[in-house]
């Protein structure tokens, strides 16, 4: 099974979870309006339920129960719990079950998304597996610390890469020793490569620099820093590798 196969089988295992989680919230939902149609107070019915007092008095209003005086009364001509209630408190089980084996599914497949990532997989074509949206698996990477590995996703960009700057594993190690969490020498050949093929770049030098320097400059300071700062060290090195005509 390959990384984005994967990420799809665990997109089967969320999507049938999410099914199951739903089905058990309408049943408990119905049995709470059992017990309310049935006079137990929306008090007690929330007690052995997984929502709020609040939630279960908007769902009695939606459903049109009214809410006799009778019903706030505290005392009981038995003891122990209803029917009604034993059978909210069955489903509040099953919900509960299912809550957390939902749970497990989505921690499953973000650990699967973010191994595709990792191996060099697109965002798009992993988020397309997935059951997230291509925003917010991007989210995950960057939280993280997953960059997009250009060099893996484009068949001929190393070559490229090579053919433009043959030094460029000099130039990104120079700029990993800068100490400003660029030492991904895979990530930042990919910027690189970017940045010298970049068609608004014209094939100036200057603003190819200035197109690097950006991006790298944006990786490295997604959870904070001196942008300025890094960019100055990022340009002092990319002068060193691609000097001005």
């Amino acid at each position: 099974m390959n990384l984005l196969e994967a990420v799809e089988a665990g997109t089967r295992r969320y999507n049938e979870t999410e099914a199951a989680h739903e089905r058990s919230r309408e049943a408990v939902t119905a049995s709470v309006l059992a017990a309310l149609r049935g006079s137990e107070r929306p008090t007690d019915v929330a007690e052995q339920s997984p929502f709020t007092a609040a939630y279960v008095r908007k769902l009695a209003r939606e459903a049109g129960i009214a809410e006799s005086p009778g019903r706030r009364s505290k005392a009981r001509p038995w003891s122990g719990v209803s029917r009604l209630l034993e059978a909210v408190e069955a489903g509040t089980r099953r919900y509960n079950e299912t809550e957390a084996a939902h749970e497990r599914s989505r921690e499953a497949v973000t650990a699967s998304v973010l191994a595709a990532l990792r191996g060099g997989e697109r965002p798009t074509d992993v988020a397309e597996q997935s059951p997230f949206t291509g925003t917010y698996v991007r989210k995950l990477a960057r939280e993280a610390g997953v960059p997009e590995y250009l060099l893996r996703r484009y068949p001929k960009a190393r070559a490229e890469l090579e053919a433009r700057l043959p030094r460029w594993h000099e130039a990104a190690k120079a700029i990993g020793e800068l100490g400003i969490g660029l030492d991904d020498a895979e990530y930042v050949g990919g910027v690189l490569w970017y940045g010298l093929t970049h068609h608004g770049s014209g094939g100036s030098p200057e603003e190819q620099k200035r197109v690097i320097t950006d991006r790298l400059v944006r990786w490295a300071t997604r959870d904070g820093g001196d942008a300025a700062q890094a960019a100055d060290a990022v340009r002092s090195v990319l002068d060193d590798f691609l000097p001005g005509r």
